[in-house]
């Protein structure tokens, strides 16, 4: 894996990430294994219910560690193994798609609340929710964060965003604080200093996608909520929130990433807004007309 220079250092960590999973589900030296384990291993994927692209992406991992295998130590097994992904066909994803539903308020701050009172690692999982959930973050925007990309003085954070699209985000009060509570706690991690990584786990090393979604998974299991929370709702409630509060869809795309801002606009339906202002308005000239019930 050092030999893909051309990565971003992001990507990098994923797919080492991938890699060690694919060689704890091989459970034998690549050496060792066959093409008949890796078709098992991706059907193992899809028996989990893994996107294509999620599928594609740990395909990708592996195929850069094989190839490593085979230009540097020439590894003609590789080799084989190599060829034998590269045949397996990606299976498409027949999963319906979400629809997305705004979060409340309350249950935000219910699902914060309960990863603050995780013992010894909730600063660390309260600030990476308040973070996605302040600027509407991505996973991959909040693990890419490091040290120097936090500006808690001026309430400020930079994101290198999916396809390595660079932006600068502020952030609420409370949410600095939060930050600044877990950089005090993240100085007694392991390998705090030399990682340059923000969000670290508790062995140090840099915090994962994957990882985001155990602690939001936690925090809904502590808070009491049954309902599934997906951690891409934080991004769709905070983007629909400021078009609906009259932030130009201009500014909005940039807030979150989004270089046409015909993506934003596909947040945020205005014409149902009207819809629901104009109901409300219509609604209250019925105030105080129900009819009184006789006692």
């Amino acid at each position: 894996m050092e030999a893909s220079t051309s990565l971003l250092p992001r990507t990098r960590r994923r797919y080492a990430y991938e890699v060690r999973r694919f060689l704890l589900a091989l459970r034998a030296p690549v050496q060792l294994a066959t093409p008949q384990d890796l078709v098992r291993w991706q059907a193992r994927m899809v028996a989990r219910r893994l996107s294509s692209s999620q599928i594609r992406l740990t395909r990708s991992a592996v195929k850069h560690l094989l190839a490593f295998l085979v230009d540097i130590e020439e590894d003609e097994h590789a080799a084989v193994l190599l060829r034998a992904l590269e045949r397996m066909k990606v299976p498409r994803d027949r999963t319906r798609k979400v629809k997305q539903t705004p979060l409340d308020d309350g249950l935000v701050l219910r699902i914060l609340g309960a990863a603050g009172r995780r013992p010894a690692l909730g600063p660390r999982d309260l600030a990476v929710l308040h973070l996605m959930w302040a600027t509407g973050a991505r996973r991959g925007d909040a693990v890419s964060l490091r040290v120097q990309d936090v500006d808690l003085s001026h309430r400020a954070v930079h994101f290198l965003g999916k396809g390595a699209k660079e932006r600068d985000s502020f952030i609420t009060p409370e949410c600095a604080e939060d930050l600044a509570l877990y950089a005090e706690a993240r100085k007694v991690y392991p390998r705090a200093e030399e990682e340059e990584a923000f969000f670290l786990t508790a062995s140090g090393n840099p915090l994962q996608p994957g990882d985001i979604w155990y602690i939001l998974d936690k925090a809904c299991k502590d808070a009491g909520i049954t309902e599934h929370v997906r951690t891409h709702q934080f991004r769709y409630t905070r983007i629909t929130q400021l078009l609906e509060r009259g932030m130009r869809i201009s500014d909005v795309a940039l807030f979150a990433g989004h270089s046409n801002p015909s993506t934003t606009l596909g947040y945020y339906n205005p014409e149902a807004a009207k819809l629901r202002e104009g109901y409300d308005k219509a609604m209250r000239k019925e105030e105080g007309t129900r009819p009184v019930k006789s006692t």
